[in-house]
């Protein structure tokens, strides 16, 4: 990962927009069906008995040290207030977590006993408008002293030069220069911290600075070492 990565939008009207301000959108609608777990147990044993296929159900949050970080997602039937079980802990992630309110779910008897089918986690995703124009550059900074691995060079290289080839093969690296050519789509560059001044960094009134950093072709030997690895 590069030290520094930077990414933003720009609107017609010149303004910057960073990513984090970005507007984002939920992809809701999905759903998952995992086991109520432990209907055996003596406080969910009346309430899964009871349970109807199609039946409705709800998803809780409560403290359990036996859950994940201390909370579980207790099964409860909508209609009588019944617990029915819980949700296993493996499965926990894989549903939405309630949070000041129930989940909705549904109960579906399956082979191996009862299911709830419930939202799953709603992914976010970034919405924008379609005329904003997307810039990113990447920096890799590196001490006085020291130097670029094998294979920071190999894939600055892959996103430099379109003739470089590390067996990776992406078709958005690289767009037509409008010449016959090729030309990246990453701004990607690398820096080494210069000393100004006359004064070590990290002296009372002294200051660092950063100068551009050259990228030396990887040796055939390093290349087969890194590829390896």
């Amino acid at each position: 990962m590069p030290d520094n990565t930077n990414v933003r939008a720009t609107t017609p009207a010149g303004e910057h927009i960073k990513l984090e301000n970005w507007p984002l959108a939920d992809d809701a609608g999905a759903t998952v069906r995992v086991a109520v777990a432990q209907t055996q147990l003596q406080h969910c044993a009346t309430g899964a008995a009871g349970l109807e296929d199609g039946a409705a159900l709800e998803l809780r949050l409560e403290a359990n040290h036996r859950g994940v970080k201390g909370v579980s997602f207790a099964v409860h039937d909508a209609a009588t207030g019944d617990q029915c079980g819980y949700v296993q802990n493996a499965d926990m992630d894989r549903v939405r977590a309630p949070s000041t309110s129930v989940v909705a779910g549904t109960a579906i008897r399956g082979d191996g006993g009862w299911l709830i089918e419930a939202p799953a986690p709603a992914p976010r995703h970034v919405v924008v408008p379609a005329d904003w124009t997307y810039e990113g550059k990447v920096v890799e900074v590196k001490s006085k002293n020291d130097s670029l691995w094998a294979e920071q060079r190999m894939w600055i290289r892959a996103c430099t030069e379109p003739d470089y080839d590390i067996g990776y093969k992406n078709p958005y690296l690289f767009e037509d220069d409008g010449e016959g050519g090729r030309i990246g789509t990453v701004d990607i560059s690398t820096t080494k911290v210069a000393e100004k001044g006359g004064r070590k960094k990290g002296v009372a009134g002294g200051h660092t600075g950063m100068e551009p950093m050259e990228v030396d072709a990887v040796a055939g030997a390093d290349a087969a070492a890194a590829a390896e690895d």
